[in-house]
């Protein structure tokens, strides 16, 4: 298999950029759980993590269905210039953004939940994690992969990180600060998040002309349900463990699980790299049928997977 050497040059400074922008967000996710907990004690921080878990849980569906449908279907259309399939999948994505919140509605405002309200700020919560989603995965599909991780996994860290430091520096006397205060937090740096890519992303489809939007609805009859699918075991699986120490454990504990759990993520950080930038590039191949730029990709992205990710598992044991 043979390989331009421009081809493999702009394919590392993709991953590159990438690897970068989660390198600074995973510190400082580490960070930012280290000052809530200070600064909320461990009891609130507990709670805290329980909130962000059940309501990654509840989204994590739509915002793998938002991710595919965003990063494949958009990156194929804008290859064969079909404007028309931009806009229907962005229509599709924010639809199903806009069911789940009214689902989760109409389960508080019954109050089928054990027969009580839901949370306080979960919807709220749900509903920006959602648009966050949309806007990076909408900015991955247009091939601005670093913007695009930028806006879903690094701003928010940056700005709650930076914004605790701040109290913590200047306005903290030591007491112990409530569970609203964590949610406000994180609150915050969700609309900075929305803020900043919303910015992005408007420069970005400037070049794309308005078409009527189109949405392929065998899409939606065969690949939409297996993405939800897909996306709810993936969030309950990683949610899981929190969810269910919040049923037998004190809140103490799921502070203590929850700071060590930042520090894990740094192993899969080459994989989430290489599958963000190589993904639209992935999708575009098989839009256009190139199957020997395919093989290109695939073949790299593997290489980069094995050895980043055995390298750092070595300096864990």
């Amino acid at each position: 298999m043979k390989y331009s050497k421009s081809t493999i040059r702009a394919l590392w400074q993709s991953i590159a950029r990438n690897l970068f922008t989660k390198s600074l967000a995973l510190p400082m996710a580490f960070a930012t759980s280290i000052l809530l907990a200070r600064l909320m004690g461990p009891e609130n921080f507990g709670r805290y993590s329980i909130l962000l878990s059940l309501a990654t849980v509840l989204a994590s569906g739509v915002i793998r269905a938002q991710s595919v449908i965003l990063v494949r279907e958009v990156a194929g259309a804008l290859k064969l210039k079909r404007y028309s399939k931009i806009w229907g999948s962005a229509i599709l994505a924010l639809l199903c953004g806009l069911l789940l919140i009214f689902f989760i509605w109409l389960v508080d405002f019954f109050k089928l939940y054990n027969g009580d309200n839901l949370p306080d700020y979960l919807i709220q919560i749900v509903l920006l994690l959602l648009i966050v989603s949309f806007i990076g995965s909408f900015l991955r599909g247009l091939d601005f992969t670093a913007s695009g991780l930028f806006v879903e996994q690094a701003i928010r860290p940056i700005a709650m990180c930076g914004s605790l430091f701040i109290f913590w520096i200047l306005l903290y006397e030591g007491e112990k600060q409530s569970l609203n205060f964590g949610i406000l937090s994180l609150i915050f740096g969700l609309f900075i998040a929305i803020i900043i890519g919303s910015l992005l992303l408007l420069v970005s489809i400037k070049v794309i002309p308005f078409e009527k939007p189109e949405i392929e609805m065998r899409w939606i009859r065969l690949s939409l349900p297996l993405l939800l699918v897909l996306g709810y075991c993936l969030g309950l699986n990683s949610q899981l463990p929190i969810l269910l120490m919040g049923l037998y454990v004190e809140s103490v504990e799921i502070a203590n699980y929850r700071v060590a759990e930042s520090m894990a993520g740094l192993i899969g950080i080459a994989l989430l790299a290489a599958n963000v930038a190589l993904g639209p590039k992935l999708a575009a191949s098989i839009a256009e049928g190139d199957k020997e730029k395919f093989k290109i990709h695939a073949f790299t992205t593997d290489k980069i997977i094995f050895f980043a990710d055995n390298g750092l598992s070595l300096i864990h044991i």
